[in-house]
């Protein structure tokens, strides 16, 4: 027994936790292990000697908590776990995480309890630290994994419509991702990819707003997981978006990009264009925006754009592969024209283009406060420090340093921190800390610069808060920074960006004008100005309509003006305006509506080009239009009558010879004659054809040829059950000289082929191939699979009319014709088409 009580007590004393056995009714403590002391800063044998000795070292807010938390244990109605904070003997207030468990003896009866108590002050101390540098984030800073949320600080929840970050734990970020920013923020938060991008975030209550992302891998307890520092930019989108209010006319896209193929510009057009808005190309490269980063063929075009980039003058003009937002694949005719400074050096491109994430976290808790504070730090860019009155000591966190640019290797002091205070800030500063240790009021967050080792002066926030003692007397300033050189300067490019567009529309050739919702003039550029012939001073707070329109015009516009705000897309529209003379000047209007944040009407925009003179062309060009399209339906009318005449003469002709042939008594005179018949039948068809086309200068040379090869058909009383017949003409159109030609061909070649080439009622193939080829040449073959042309004929000195006629024509076509003997006739002439 005595073994096992020794062999306990030393377990008992290898423990970091404070144990105790108090026995129950006496009270006494009768057991205390060695590290009472570490946990209380008091040694055990004060509390083996004085039974309430817990009570007397207790803190007084925590007193009458404690008396009721100790009277239930004697009770046996156990609290667990109960904190509370005590004085320990340096005088230090300590916080102690206690539990205590009843112990019962062998026969069941309740004669103690078990105490067990932690030192958790460190992590007390942090908590509350956390917390003040969660309240004094301006930015929303949010841990993930995998896209899923593991942590967000206060502003982050705020900044998404929230009260609680449990609402968050768990959600994927896509749920918060407006849809066209998804890929975007897909490719930082679960690929990874470090670095700083722009997206659209969406609220509780469904509301979106523009935000800046740093997104960065962070190494925490052992695994990577993402961190982002979020800020919102809906106020300087705002700001931008009051600017932006010139319409360009040009049909074409205009970009301008730096020496690293980064845009830097691109007109509205190409914006429209490319499915992009101004905020998701300005500041990104080329590469996988607008241009793809393999082609459709498979070609990396990265070494491409990096020569386009380098080597200007390669590219003068090229034809690549784009794309637009939605992915769709556009080729685009560049013209590429370097931009040069005055000393010649490159400094950008101008191209013209022509349209050819509570899992983990609930698995793994973070392990110490110190880890999440040091995280959030690094996270948010925030250096913390804290500063002891008595001693005069100094203390800073390692962000605080990088911040400061401080050497660490020696000691930070107070006065070193003063040096580096810009000049003109210093006296301000050390007021405000004085005012601070006085109990005065001051300002929740102070903004002041600091110039570090390398002479770069940066301008912080800051935000303090001061500690006292249980006298009231301060003992200690905690205070964050925050580095915020970046936003300022972001506001200095902001306001060179408004300067910009404010030269632009003054300098724009073109009128621009803004009215607020009164309908007074608030802006009019110098173009608008000189042309009405007012001065500035004498336009600005004018009524526009009274002013500017003349009077018969001034409820038509004033409808424009409501149907912009019911259709608030730009509106395209013509009106007279008028000048201080009374010369009016019509013109063209692209006009907008500008909106608040309440979505309540701001003012009016108007981009306008004077259209007088190009109306008065306008109205003579149709007069010249309408005159020659007169003068042609004239001429349509007296050709086709043409036509119907000399189609009338060649009839007359034909039935001419159709009467001679009762008077021909032998049978080679009248077969000349049917001939001769067949030959004006196929230039009056020519005739008749064209005649019944609407258009007269072209013949649809399949449908002439059917006709043609029908009539010869009747005319030899041929039986398609002898003869097959084999038609195969390209749709093709020829003109009035080629047809004829082509027509009286044929017309020889089947005549022939009818009288001569199937004797006795033998049976065959007549046909009719009529090709055109890419190189703009008709192919024409014609035969039949009969007897053939005999082989004692000497085709180039036949006194055949009909061989005659076939070869001539061919050379009238400009033609060459080669004749087959083999397996029947075949002609093949191939001629180019005019």
């Amino acid at each position: 027994m005595e073994f096992e009580t020794n062999f306990f007590q030393t377990l008992v004393n290898q423990l970091e936790c404070a144990v105790m056995f108090r026995e129950i009714p006496s009270g006494l403590i009768l057991f205390a292990n060695d590290a009472v002391l570490s946990v209380f800063g008091h040694p055990k044998e004060k509390f083996l000697e004085n039974s309430k000795f817990i009570e007397e070292i207790c803190h007084s807010d925590f007193y009458q908590g404690f008396l009721k938390f100790h009277h239930d244990n004697l009770e046996g109605n156990i609290r667990n776990p109960f904190e509370y904070q005590i004085i320990g003997s340096d005088n230090n207030i300590r916080w102690i995480k206690q539990q205590t468990k009843k112990y019962h003896d062998n026969q069941g009866k309740f004669v103690g309890i078990q105490i067990s108590c932690e030192n958790i002050t460190t992590v007390k101390y942090r908590e509350t630290q956390l917390a003040y540098l969660d309240k004094a984030s301006t930015e929303g800073i949010i841990l993930s994994k995998d896209g899923f949320f593991l942590s967000l600080n206060r502003q982050a929840v705020r900044m998404l419509g929230y009260e609680k970050s449990s609402e968050l734990i768990g959600k994927n970020y896509v749920d918060f991702i407006s849809p066209e920013f998804n890929k975007t923020v897909h490719q930082h938060m679960v690929k990874e990819i470090d670095g700083r991008y722009e997206a659209i975030l969406k609220k509780k209550d469904g509301t979106t707003f523009p935000v800046k992302i740093e997104g960065r891998r962070v190494e925490f307890n052992g695994e990577m997981i993402r961190a982002a520092s979020v800020i919102d930019i809906t106020r300087e989108r705002e700001y931008e978006s009051n600017f932006v209010d010139i319409v360009n006319t040009v049909k074409s896209i205009i970009l301008k990009t730096d020496p690293d193929g980064n845009i830097t510009f691109i007109n509205k057009f190409g914006e429209e264009f490319f499915g992009f808005d101004p905020d998701e190309l300005i500041g990104q490269h080329m590469l996988d925006t607008i241009v793809p980063h393999i082609d459709s063929t498979g070609t990396n075009l990265k070494p491409m754009i990096a020569d386009l980039s380098t080597n200007p003058e390669k590219y003068t003009e090229n034809i690549n592969e784009n794309q637009k937002k939605n992915g769709e694949r556009v080729w685009i005719a560049w013209s590429n024209k370097p931009i040069t400074d005055h000393e010649g050096n490159q400094v950008g491109l101008l191209s013209v283009g022509i349209d050819l994430t509570d899992r983990k976290l609930a698995e793994e808790k973070l392990k110490t406060n110190e880890a999440n504070l040091k995280l959030a730090e690094a996270i948010a860019n925030f250096g913390y420090w804290e500063y002891f009155i008595q001693t005069h000591k100094l203390k800073t966190s390692e962000e605080f340093n990088q911040i400061f640019d401080l050497n660490t290797e020696a000691e930070i002091t107070p006065e070193l921190l003063f040096s580096i205070y810009h000049p003109d800030d210093k006296e301000r500063i050390t007021r405000l800390i004085q005012k601070m240790i006085n109990g005065e009021n001051v300002p929740d967050i102070t903004e002041y610069r600091i110039i570090d080792s390398r002479g770069k002066v940066k301008t912080l926030w800051s935000m303090t808060k001061l500690y006292k003692d249980q006298n009231n007397n301060p003992v200690k300033i905690f205070g964050t920074i925050q580095d915020i050189s970046n936003q300022k300067k972001l506001t200095d490019q902001l306001k060179k960006q408004r300067d910009f567009n404010e030269l632009i529309i003054e300098a724009s050739p073109a009128f621009f004008v803004a009215i607020n919702k009164e309908g007074k003039t608030i802006m009019m550029n110098r173009k608008m100005r000189e042309t009405l012939k007012y001065k500035l001073e004498e336009v600005v707070g004018k009524n526009y309509l009274q002013n500017f329109i003349p009077k018969e015009e001034q409820q038509y516009v004033s409808k424009i003006f409501e149907n912009m705000i019911n259709h608030p897309n730009p509106t395209l529209s013509e009106n007279y305006i008028i000048s201080k003379d009374g010369k009016k000047y019509l013109t063209e209007w692209h006009g907008q509506p500008i909106f608040n944040d309440e979505n309540e009407l701001d003012f009016f925009v108007g981009y306008g080009i004077d259209i007088t003179q190009r109306r008065k062309y306008e109205i003579l060009l149709e007069k010249e239009q309408n005159d020659l399209k007169k003068s042609l339906q004239e001429k349509d009318v007296l050709l086709k009558e043409i036509h119907h005449r000399v189609k009338n003469n060649l009839q007359i002709i034909s039935s001419l010879i159709r009467l001679q042939k009762p008077k021909i008594s032998d049978d080679k005179t009248l077969q000349i004659n049917i001939d001769f018949q067949n030959r004006v039948k196929t230039m009056s068809l020519i005739h008749e054809t064209l005649y019944r086309s609407d258009d007269l200068g072209k013949l649809d040379f399949g449908n002439y040829i059917q006709n043609l090869v029908s009539n010869l058909f009747r005319t030899y009383q041929k039986s398609p059950e002898l003869i097959h017949l084999e038609i195969d003409i390209d749709d093709f159109e020829l003109n009035l000289d080629q047809a004829i030609s082509c027509g009286l061909i044929i017309n020889e070649i089947i005549s022939n082929a009818l009288k001569y080439a199937f004797p006795e009622k033998s049976r065959g193939t007549i046909f009719i191939k009529a090709k055109k080829r890419t190189d703009n040449k008709i192919e024409l073959i014609a035969g039949d699979t009969g007897i053939g042309i005999p082989k004692e004929i000497n085709l180039e000195k036949t006194e055949t009319l009909g061989l005659q006629l076939i070869i001539g024509l061919a050379k009238q076509l400009g033609g060459t014709i080669k004749v087959y003997r083999n397996f029947g006739t075949k002609f093949h002439i191939i001629f180019m088409e005019e």
